[in-house]
């Protein structure tokens, strides 16, 4: 027979963070240089669940508790991070938008209205054009935020092509050469969305490509990530024994010069 001890509070007794399911809930935060957890569920070895905020620095090899408990009672999929303000942003399930700071490691309910969180749903943060856009599941809508004046979500019909209505818990980042938001959910196809006009676009690898990612990966959430400095993608899938994949939608060999991010 096997038993565990219950324990509550997301800590080993060493003070490290206790093993947990992140899922998308894991952001590199480059004011801090550092990899921070969100929270997680599934608690190792009880199945609970924690809201901490807990930060990875590689150059001590040690975890740091930033903040408490995160004051949602309901624990998204993915996590994004706004570069300007330095503060990390989520989706609640009671229509409402949820923001981290840095500056003051506190949390704080950011927006309201628009975008009621069904489960496949995401977030994803334009940073050149202040805006924040959700998408996703089987909405038949987009909604737009501006993130600067902290206003109400915008609903806003599908423009182009319409793959992103069906997609559940999408892959997403932004593209600084592309200048639009970039979207994965399986196979060798991207979408983007231009944040000017609305308007989704799918695009199809070149005739000469060879690799091709899982058909379907509703689990890979933030191990898909667009790297600047290389103007690629790397892709993790969730299925463990699968490759590390990189990607290239346009030739630059990297990207412009980036908004300036908190020092």
């Amino acid at each position: 027979t096997y038993y565990c001890k219950y324990e509550p509070t997301g800590y080993y007794e060493d003070g490290n963070p206790r093993a947990r399911n992140t899922a998308g809930r894991l952001e590199y935060i480059p004011s801090l240089d550092k990899v921070c957890s969100f929270g997680g569920r599934s608690l190792h070895a009880t199945g609970s669940i924690t809201m901490h905020v807990d930060c990875f620095d590689f150059d001590t090899l040690s975890w740091e508790e930033l903040a408490a408990d995160n004051p949602m009672t309901y624990l998204s999929q993915k996590m994004v991070y706004d570069p300007v303000k330095n503060q990390t942003l989520e989706r609640e399930q009671d229509y409402y938008i949820k923001s981290f700071d840095f500056e003051t490691n506190s949390w704080d309910r950011y927006y309201s209205g628009g975008f009621y969180a069904d489960g496949g749903a995401v977030i994803q943060v334009d940073p050149i054009r202040r805006k924040l856009f959700g998408f996703g599941s089987t909405r038949d809508d987009i909604v737009k935020w501006d993130l600067d004046s902290k206003s109400s979500g915008q609903s806003l019909p599908i423009l182009g092509v319409t793959d992103i209505v069906d997609i559940d818990n999408p892959c997403s980042d932004f593209d600084y050469v592309l200048n639009k938001i970039v979207v994965w959910n399986g196979g060798a196809n991207l979408l983007s969305l231009d944040s000017e006009t609305g308007e989704w676009q799918r695009h199809e690898p070149s005739i000469t490509n060879t690799v091709a990612p899982p058909a379907s990966d509703t689990k890979a959430m933030g191990r898909f990530r667009y790297m600047p400095k290389y103007n690629a993608y790397i892709l993790l899938p969730s299925d463990v024994n699968s490759n590390i994949l990189f990607y290239k939608l346009t030739s630059e060999e990297t990207a412009p010069e980036l908004p300036d991010y908190p020092a």
